[in-house]
């Protein structure tokens, strides 16, 4: 069953109560949130391994400045007592998550990039201060900080490497010898050889890739199967791990038990989920795509049907899509929030499915990294409507 936990109630006192309230589960607030960090251990833990001591560095810089200001802003106004340590310790968990690793560096004579970090946990915290705090704002406080920063530093979020086997947890993610592209090889990150004099391997994200495509505007003539069999990374290195991505995001099978995990402790809908995941690839095998990019893009509806392109390459290409993009990620941990996700059952069915076509449209045809959280956010802004419009009626 799960968790009623209905934390936005139509006009909100902005009073301060209680950490220990119980909610109808028997679970205080702050157990819930503790729960929830708990949930992001597995892709924590899969980032670390990945991307080394600089993704542990950058997740503590998130959550220690995050953990700071909200010391100092829970006392601020009748809105401070909305902000709860333990919420914002989750929020500033997922929010490290879905940085890259490589932001934790310090160059000498160069700007820096690293104070990204610690400014991402103060403005997730104003942020959360300014839309409400706990349970009371409809735009999800981790979403509104991460576009912010994806609009002020996006090139500098773009991802480019991960860690070899033998340097899991210890390595350095700039540790990339020549600095060189490795060339694309279809042999998975798990058995490839590893090379000598170095802890890390440079290689063209996934996402880039699929973005590039898509846009219909690549450089040298290329086909939709051309694409998936010689440029695409094998998918073993999504759905386990191998290909650089944000902390939190590298491995699919980590997101998933993540889930899985809040879902056996009663803490998000199963359905919100699903319903995304499959509307969304429904969705991308409907919209046209690129079948063959030459002097011009050749644009098609249905792509699964044209005799270029066929039933394999056509689902294989869907699943990177599915796989490369932030969806799972942003469907599991963010859009079953209970501060935007609908109160009833019937018009979370409806809020599901609207995240996920707009989400297959925005990855496909805006960012493959973006596009997902700019559908989140559309659809957490219509929540109220659908709550209103999809109630159950009394009999009486």
């Amino acid at each position: 069953m799960e968790t009623p936990l209905h934390l936005h109630p139509a006009d909100p006192p902005p009073i301060e109560a209680p950490e220990t309230v119980l909610l109808h589960s028997g679970m205080s607030v702050p157990s819930v949130f503790i729960t929830y960090a708990c949930g992001a251990i597995f892709p924590l833990t899969a980032g670390m391994a990945l991307f080394g001591w600089r993704a542990m560095l950058a997740i503590g810089l998130v959550v220690a400045s995050a953990m700071s200001m909200a010391v100092i802003w829970r006392r601020i106004g009748l809105r401070g007592g909305q902000i709860r340590v333990a919420h914002m310790l989750w929020l500033s968990i997922v929010l490290a998550l879905m940085l890259p690793a490589h932001l934790a560096v310090h160059y000498k004579n160069q700007p820096q990039i690293w104070p990204i970090l610690p400014a991402a946990g103060a403005m997730l915290v104003i942020l959360n201060w300014l839309l409400g705090g706990l349970g009371v704002g409809r735009v999800h406080p981790v979403l509104a900080t991460y576009l912010l920063i994806v609009a002020l530093f996006g090139p500098s979020l773009v991802p480019g490497s991960v860690l070899q086997r033998d340097r899991v947890f210890a390595g350095d993610i700039l540790d990339l010898g020549s600095g060189r592209p490795v060339a694309a090889s279809k042999e998975p990150w798990i058995t490839r050889p590893t090379i000598h004099g170095q802890a890390a391997l440079r290689i063209p994200p996934a996402s880039e890739q699929l973005h590039a495509f898509t846009r219909g505007n690549e450089e040298s003539w290329v086909s939709m199967d051309a694409l998936v069999r010689d440029r695409m990374p094998p998918i073993q290195d999504l759905i386990l791990a191998g290909q650089p991505a944000p902390i939190g995001m590298g491995s699919v099978v980590a997101i998933v038990t993540g889930g899985l995990f809040l879902l056996y402790r009663g803490l998000i809908d199963y359905r919100i989920p699903l319903l995304i995941v499959v509307s969304l690839m429904i969705a991308l095998y409907v919209l046209p795509v690129p079948v063959v990019i030459a002097d011009r893009a050749d644009w098609q509806w249905l792509a699964i049907r044209d005799p270029r392109v066929g039933w394999p390459t056509a689902m294989t290409f869907v699943h990177y899509e599915l796989l490369a993009s932030p969806v799972l990620f942003m469907a599991i941990f963010l859009a079953t929030d209970p501060s935007v996700r609908p109160m009833a059952k019937g018009s979370r069915a409806v809020y599901a499915i609207i995240i996920g076509i707009l989400a297959a449209v925005g990855q496909r045809y805006l960012s493959v990294s973006i596009g997902p959280f700019i559908a989140l956010l559309v659809g957490s802004l219509i929540t109220p409507y659908l709550d209103r419009l999809l109630r159950a009626k009394p009999l009486i």
